[in-house]
């Protein structure tokens, strides 16, 4: 009989952004605020603790954006909700590189990071429209 091993995701909430919804809605809703989570999740239950993404604190971010940015919870204590600590990650896995989704990586020692290689070579790169949002 096949083993199966049973994983548990965690959503976890770093900060709140202040942003146009334009740039979320391909350019309707100009002028529009919306106030967006930074997200990232815990994948427990496997042989070590995965990460998708890192997100952002607001500390981390409010110097890269002009819009509000809002401390939801602290990093090592978003962690500290699902009972890991930052040397506890083996895996990051970064859907992609903007800091939104990828600020928080240096706090994580020990981890090994997983991106696209496109998504790598953009991020060195970049577009020159991007260049200052990444």
């Amino acid at each position: 009989m096949k083993k199966t091993m049973q994983l548990t995701i965690h959503p976890l909430i770093t900060a709140r952004l202040n942003m146009d919804a334009s740039r979320m809605t391909y350019l309707r809703n100009a002028g529009k605020s919306w106030w967006v989570p930074s997200t990232f999740f815990a994948i427990l239950g496997g042989a070590e603790p995965v990460l998708v993404d890192t997100s952002g604190s607001a500390s981390v971010m409010s110097g890269m954006r002009t819009e509000p940015v809002e401390e939801v919870l602290d990093f090592k204590d978003a962690l500290s909700k699902v009972g890991l600590t930052p040397d506890q990650i083996g895996i990051v896995v970064h859907t992609h590189l903007m800091y939104d989704h990828c600020a928080n990586s240096k706090a994580l020692p020990n981890a090994r990071f997983v991106v696209q290689k496109k998504e790598l070579e953009f991020a060195f790169d970049p577009h020159p429209v991007l260049a200052g949002a990444r």
